[in-house]
C-alpha cells in the first residue's frame, strides 16, 4: 500500500525552528526546544539493517517503512520465531523487546526505550467488577495471607461492593518486566509490606503466552499483567489506594511517564521511575493526574556493527512525536517528555545532521514482517 506525504506546512514550521537554532548560539538551546526541532526534522542514515520485534507491536512495521522511505534506508522487519532460543541472530542488527535483556548475541551499541506500558493487577471476579486494594492488601493476597474475596480487609476498602465468598486464586507467573516494575513501585508506596516481592510470584518470560485468564478464566483469579494486554482484552483492573486513589489508565501512565529519568544520559538505557520528580500535567489539563508508577519500557537494542549509525538514526526517528503518537492505538503510552528530550539530543550525536522531510514522499507500508534478512555489507 502506497502513502504519499505532502509536508509544506511541516517544513515551514521546521524552517522557523532552524532559524532559532542558527541565530541563538547563546545561551544553549533548551532541551524542550531541541526536542521540538527534532520532531520537525529527521536525521537520516541510509543503509541496511535487520530488526526483530514482538508481533503484537504492529506499529513497528510502519516505523520501518516510513524510515526507509524518508531516509533511503533498507531496513527489514523479520518475523521472530516462537522459541527465541532457535532464532538465527547472526544477521539481526536490532531488537525491540519487552524483555529486560536482549536476545541479540552481538555487542550492544544502543539501548533505548521506544514505548511505555504499565504493570497492573487484573482480577477475574464477575460480581464485584473493579476493586480498590492497598499495597499491603495486595501483598497479603499474593502471599496467601488473604484467601477469600470477602475478607474484612478487602471489604473495608470496598464498602460499596458486594464481595463474594470466593477463594482467591493467584496467577503466579508474571513476565519479568511486569514483576520488576510493580514490585519496585509497591516498595515506594509501602516499604514495610513490600521489602521483597511475594515469594509466590515467579518471573517467567512466557507468562503472557501461557495465561488462561482470557481463554479459560477462573472465577476469583488475580494476577499481574501489562496494562496494554488487559485493556485490549477488556479485563478488570485494580485501583491502588495509597495516599490517594490511583486508577490504572493511559492518563495515569502518561503522568507517571513524566517522572522517568535515565541513570546516565550519555548511554541512556532502561528508564528509572523517580517519585520525587514532580509529574507534569498533560496537555489541556491544569493539574497532573495521579501517576501510576509501575511503568516498564519496551526497549530497542542495537548492535555495534556496520549498521550502528543507521540503527541509531532509526532509534532517533521513532522517538519523535509523529511515531510515538501511534502507540495509543495499542494501549501503550508514549515516552515522557523529559526522557524523550534527552533521547533525541543524545541519539543525534555522531550521525547525520537533522534535515527537513522531503515535501512529497511515496511510502510503501510494510504490512507483514519478512522472514528473509537483508543482505549485509561486511563490517
Amino acid at each position: 500500500m502506497a502513502l504519499k506525504i505532502k509536508s509544506k506546512s511541516f517544513v515551514a514550521a521546521a524552517s522557523t525552528l532552524m532559524v532559532l537554532l542558527v541565530s541563538a548560539c547563546t545561551p544553549p538551546m533548551p532541551p524542550e526546544l531541541q526536542a521540538q526541532l527534532a520532531d520537525q526534522y529527521v536525521s537520516c542514515e541510509s543503509g541496511d539493517f535487520n530488526l526483530i520485534a514482538p508481533e503484537d507491536l504492529t506499529t513497528v512495521a510502519d516505523w520501518v517503512s516510513l524510515y526507509n522511505a524518508i531516509c533511503g534506508a533498507n531496513g527489514a522487519l523479520l518475523s521472530p520465531v516462537e522459541d527465541s532460543e532457535t532464532q538465527d541472530l547472526s544477521e539481526v542488527n536490532a531488537e525491540i523487546t519487552t524483555n529486560l535483556e536482549p536476545s541479540l548475541t552481538c555487542q550492544i551499541a544502543t539501548s533505548v526505550p521506544v514505548a511505555l506500558d504499565g504493570a497492573v493487577p487484573v482480577i477475574s471476579l464477575s460480581d464485584a467488577g473493579n476493586l480498590i486494594l492497598s499495597p499491603k492488601a495486595l501483598f497479603d493476597i499474593f502471599s496467601g495471607n488473604i484467601t477469600s474475596w470477602d475478607d474484612p480487609i478487602i471489604a473495608e476498602l470496598n464498602p460499596d461492593s458486594i464481595l463474594p465468598n470466593t477463594p482467591i486464586i493467584v496467577e503466579t507467573k508474571v513476565t519479568p518486566a511486569v514483576l520488576k516494575a510493580f514490585s519496585e513501585w509497591m516498595l515506594i508506596l509501602d516499604p514495610d509490606s513490600w521489602s521483597s516481592a511475594p515469594m509466590t510470584l515467579t518471573a517467567d518470560p512466557n507468562a503472557l503466552r501461557e495465561t488462561t485468564i482470557i481463554t479459560e478464566p477462573v472465577e476469583g483469579t488475580i494476577g499481574l499483567f501489562p496494562y496494554s494486554f488487559a485493556a485490549q482484552n477488556s479485563l478488570s483492573l485494580v485501583t491502588i489506594q495509597s495516599d490517594s486513589q490511583i486508577d490504572p489508565d493511559l492518563e495515569s501512565l502518561a503522568s507517571g511517564a513524566t517522572q522517568l529519568k535515565f541513570k546516565d544520559d550519555t548511554t541512556l538505557g532502561l528508564p528509572i521511575y523517580d517519585p520525587t520528580i514532580e509529574p507534569i500535567a498533560l496537555q489541556g489539563d491544569d493539574t497532573a493526574t495521579a501517576p501510576w508508577g509501575a511503568i516498564f519500557a519496551t526497549m530497542l537494542f542495537t548492535c555495534k556493527d556496520s549498521t550502528a549509525s543507521t540503527t541509531q538514526a532509526f532509534a532517533r526517528y521513532i522517538s519523535r512525536l509523529e511515531a510515538q503518537g501511534t502507540l495509543v492505538d495499542l494501549s501503550l503510552t508514549s515516552l515522557g517528555e523529559p526522557i524523550r528530550a534527552v533521547m533525541l539530543n543524545t541519539l543525534g550525536t555522531g550521525i547525520a545532521s537533522p534535515a527537513p522531510i522531503p515535501e512529497d514522499i511515496e511510502i510503501e507500508i510494510q504490512e507483514e514482517a519478512t522472514t528473509e534478512p537483508t543482505p549485509m555489507e561486511s563490517s
